[in-house]
């Protein structure tokens, strides 16, 4: 399946990485996050994904977002200067190669 390229849109994923132990102090290093650019689709749910929702509840605040890279469960994005968290990923059997999952908005957080 193919995302059409005049509704792609750009905005950012929290990466982050693992902490690590350095040899030479023996000290342990944590690992750092930062924001990273990311092209998708990120649009409202639908009245009945709002109602019939598996994963959940979800509100007129939370977002259906298409990529062509996976996410983990918990990852942040951030789209239009809010803050999401991706809860679910939605199972459709044609898309190969696109995922689709639900994020639920965060509260007011300044990330």
């Amino acid at each position: 399946m193919e995302l059409p390229e005049d509704y792609m849109i750009d905005f950012e994923k929290l990466v982050q990485t693992e902490g690590i132990y350095d040899n030479t102090t023996g000290l342990y290093v944590e690992g750092s996050s930062n924001w990273a650019d990311v092209r998708g689709i990120v649009v409202p749910l639908s009245p009945s994904e709002l109602r019939y929702a598996e994963g959940g509840t979800y509100t007129i605040e939370d977002r259906k977002v298409y990529v062509y890279e996976a996410f983990q469960e918990g990852q942040k994005i951030r789209y239009k200067g809010k803050v999401y968290t991706i809860d679910a990923e939605k199972d459709y059997f044609d898309t190969e190669g696109l995922y689709i999952y639900v994020a639920k908005r965060d509260g007011e957080v300044n990330a």
